[in-house]
């Protein structure tokens, strides 16, 4: 029997960097984790309103982890969290035996439940899709599954037959962080009842004013989570005021206002379709890391090999967003204080 379920996962899930050593980028590394900024990592986010974490995803830089490395940095915040939060331990891999192997050691280490995406290698079939999850149900039946339903890197869409196959066959899914669109959600959600389905930030308010009480949780990849904390409280609340008002202010906090200079030969992709499939899906990682570091939030140190890339015009954007971003953010966070 699963002691966290959709229902009990609620508010923000942070889905930050993996924190490294200050020579940890190279693959000469083998113990990239920095691990007193794991523990302030996760202080500062459970105390800044945080319930929920998905750790050792795409942004958490799980494809440049040894296992050794993901079991040690996973442990470590399990540990510190003390069950503050739900850590959703992300056990992605190349097959279902290893997957299994993984989800069965994040259990034992403590870890509320799993986040997994499809195996990286064929395209999946329906069938092999659903009944990938249905084999870690059968295989782990007491830890809940947070899917990974990202359209690119796992090459599905991620449609609403799929997540009726999921709901028949595969009882121990309990979320999904939504990565591919939500052009057929409300398909989405009929078909599969019981999952929370899990939008962005940028995209929770719109949905919430949708579908309404399907929306009960948000994920975030950025620091400084405080505005997105008070915007999906706004909303569980059903207080569709407060949540609209910060919903505008966080539209207008996010725009940088500045102008993208592309380097030389680097094409400058406009549309989200053509940034999920171009630039972010080959600098998603590097985004994120960078991103918390020029905030000074909290230092994640460098990049990890292979991912080490990110061109100026990238960083450029995200400096300019951050330095809109931090102030508007200390707003939420002198407001809590005077409560």
């Amino acid at each position: 029997m699963l002691k966290v379920t959709g229902k009990d996962v609620r508010g923000v899930i942070s889905m930050p960097p993996t924190p490294t050593k200050e020579n940890g980028g190279s693959w000469r590394t083998i113990d990239s984790i920095e691990y007193d900024n794991t523990r302030k990592l996760i202080n500062m986010m459970v105390g800044a309103g945080v319930k929920n974490f998905a750790l050792c995803g795409t942004t958490g830089e799980c494809g440049a982890l040894l296992w050794e490395e993901k079991k040690a940095f996973i442990q470590t915040a399990v540990e510190e969290n003390k069950k503050r939060s739900i850590i959703f331990a992300g056990s992605t891999a190349l097959g279902t035996k290893e997957v299994i192997r993984q989800m069965r050691a994040m259990k034992d280490i403590g870890a509320e439940g799993a986040f997994i995406g499809l195996p990286l290698w064929q395209t999946p079939t329906l069938d092999n899709s659903v009944q990938f999850y249905a084999d870690l149900s059968e295989a782990v039946p007491d830890i809940p599954i947070l899917i990974y339903s990202n359209y690119t890197f796992f090459k599905s869409d991620f449609l609403p037959e799929f997540w009726a196959g999921i709901s028949k066959k595969a009882p121990t899914v309990a979320c999904d962080k939504i990565s591919h669109g939500t052009e057929h959600i409300v398909e989405d959600l009929a078909a599969a009842p019981n999952i929370n389905f899990i939008p962005n930030t940028g995209g929770a308010y719109n949905l919430w004013k949708k579908v309404g009480s399907r929306v009960t949780t948000t994920w975030a990849t950025s620091p400084a989570p405080e505005p997105y904390v008070a915007l999906i409280d706004a909303m569980n609340k059903n207080d569709a005021a407060r949540a609209e008002q910060i919903q505008t202010e966080i539209r207008a906090a996010m725009s940088s206002g500045a102008p993208r200079p592309a380097a030389a030969g680097e094409p400058v992709h406009t549309t989200w379709k053509e940034r999920q499939e171009t630039d972010h899906a080959r600098y998603n990682a590097q985004h994120n890391k960078h991103m918390w570091n020029v905030s000074g939030y909290i230092n994640m140190g460098p990049f990890r090999a292979p991912y080490i890339d990110l061109p100026a015009h990238e960083a450029h954007e995200i400096d300019e967003s951050m330095k809109k971003w931090m102030p508007f953010r200390d707003r939420f966070v002198k407001a809590a204080a005077a409560k």
